[in-house]
């Protein structure tokens, strides 16, 4: 599922070598390859300021030398001095990084995994495992993006630009917005002006909820995607402060869970069988990661917006299924459909408790009563839920229910005083069956 290494190669040299790299290997050897050229490339930069004409002292006299313009932009109010030690400790780190590679090749040689010998050019294993970079390693990226679907709301526009720069002081980030209301376009220009590049307006004609996920989602260079709705506030804390905490557990629950595709943010689902489920069911979430100190849990599905999803996972599956809706209609039922095939592409979905939202108290665009509501909550749900079930069967949500329970008990821990939801009770070990017509 989450394949690192490239695919196989026609290449000779590249293809011997890869063959007796474990994953561990390849990663390793990537990994330090693109730190290494990240400190070249800030060491030759450097040495380019410091080197140029070979007289830094001039740069600030040369004033109608075109060259000179641009180096005196790039070194600004740096001393020489300030330059040079940048300098030299870019040189030490990639001497440091260099001699971690070759001592990384030589031990792999030596162990038989790598072919070759001392003869044999470190320049070349840098070669073909540098062929697939590791986008996390790049510089100056979001670590998570936030993807809003936005319709005549011009209101709410200044608060969530002023809430998501301020979490942005905690944890990189970028706004994308899919502006479905074109009218509004030169308040979402001059928010991305304004926010210096945090915000990133695309204006559509109408594409509704799952097109415009989509387009959002393959512009989007954050590690994690938030799906957004354009009516609520996001949370503030008792100062009436933003409250950023709940992007940073979304942050946190995806590195240590590697497999995890989507973390509900707002409601899930236990079961969709009674039976498998003790009574009356307990909507809150009964388990505990104690490693972060946070209540979540294994679900068969969960309900947007807000949900949060691994870019790589949402890729691997293509994303929200253009096949269930018309342009320009509602994503009902699609959030549901995203899950569940993330689970049989191999991933799997967790929810941690509903992030408290604050609704702008204005009427939903898909619950007016201009005809709206019943193209969304009657029109397309009978649509997109007939059009699901071609492949969606009641074993598959049957076994779901068996696979969530299996993880919460192997992996999280249930704090004493905490009920249980299953009815065949929270004991780690104890099997649990759930048929289609009948969980036990």
């Amino acid at each position: 599922m989450h394949r690192e290494r490239p695919m196989p190669v026609a290449v000779p040299m590249c293809a011997a070598m890869m063959e007796g790299l474990t994953d561990a290997d390849y990663k390793r050897l990537r990994d330090t390859v693109q730190v290494m050229v990240q400190h070249v490339r800030r060491m030759v930069f450097l040495a380019n300021l410091l080197g140029w004409n070979g007289r830094p002292h001039d740069h600030a006299t040369r004033k109608d030398d075109d060259k000179a313009m641009a180096y005196r932009n790039f070194i600004g109010n740096s001393t020489i001095a300030e330059l040079q030690i940048k300098h030299d400790a870019e040189v030490r780190a990639r001497d440091t990084v260099t001699a971690k590679f070759n001592d990384h090749v030589e031990d792999l040689r030596k162990a038989g995994r790598l072919p070759g010998n001392e003869t044999d050019s470190a320049r070349d294993v840098a070669t073909c495992v540098g062929g697939r970079t590791n986008t996390r390693l790049y510089e100056y990226r979001p670590q998570v993006s936030i993807m809003m679907q936005y319709f005549k709301r011009p209101k709410n526009i200044k608060a969530f630009v002023d809430y998501f720069q301020t979490c942005n002081q905690e944890l990189p980030l970028e706004l994308l917005v899919n502006v479905d209301h074109p009218q509004d376009h030169a308040e979402w220009v001059a928010a991305a002006v304004d926010s210096g590049g945090l915000v990133v307006p695309v204006f559509s004609a109408n594409l509704h909820e799952v097109r415009a996920y989509n387009r959002l989602a393959s512009m989007a260079r954050g590690d994690f995607l938030i799906l957004m709705a354009d009516d609520d506030y996001p949370p503030s804390n008792s100062s009436d402060r933003p409250d950023c905490s709940w992007i940073q557990n979304v942050a946190r629950l995806f590195e240590r869970w590697p497999d995890t595709g989507a973390i509900g943010l707002r409601s899930h689902t236990w079961c969709f069988h009674d039976a498998f489920l003790a009574q009356p069911v307990d909507p809150s979430l009964l388990f505990r990661d104690s490693a972060l100190a946070m209540d979540v849990a294994f679900v068969p599905k969960v309900d947007m917006a807000p949900l949060a999803v691994r870019k790589s996972a949402w890729h691997y599956i293509g994303g929200m299924d253009e096949s269930l809706t018309e342009p320009g209609e509602c994503g009902i039922l699609t959030d549901w459909d995203l899950c569940h095939r993330l689970w049989v592409s191999g991933w799997h979905v967790m929810a941690v408790p509903a992030t408290l939202m604050r609704h702008d108290a204005e009427e939903g665009s898909t619950h007016r009563k201009d005809g709206t509501a019943e193209r969304c909550w009657g029109i397309q749900s009978n649509v997109a839920d007939n059009s699901m079930q071609q492949r969606l069967s009641r074993r598959l949500q049957a076994e779901l229910c068996i696979v969530a329970r299996e993880l919460n008990l192997k992996h999280l821990e249930r704090p004493p005083g905490r009920g249980c939801p299953y009815t065949q009770g929270c004991e780690p070990g104890t099997p649990g069956t759930c048929d289609p017509e009948n969980c036990t």
